[in-house]
């Protein structure tokens, strides 16, 4: 079963984006933009202690997100 897939993920995810319901990437520019995903800072990796460590949860809205993940893929 994929991480992602975890009922743990999908409480935390609602109620963590309920928490912190701007982009943090779009915050810093100046902008209020809603959030739509719970992004993992260090990227994961199916490692469950990066995954299952709130700490390295970020908000992120659609774009901010697809551009730090292609990004990523870079690397």
């Amino acid at each position: 079963m994929r991480l992602y897939d975890w009922s743990w993920w999908r409480k935390f995810r609602k109620s963590f984006l309920a928490a912190h319901p701007l982009c943090v990437m779009c915050e810093a520019k100046g902008l209020v933009v809603a959030a739509k995903i719970a992004d993992h800072i260090e990227p994961h990796r199916e490692n469950p202690n990066l995954f299952f460590d709130e700490k390295n949860v970020q908000a992120l809205c659609r774009q901010c997100h697809g551009a730090k993940s292609a990004k990523e893929k870079l690397t």
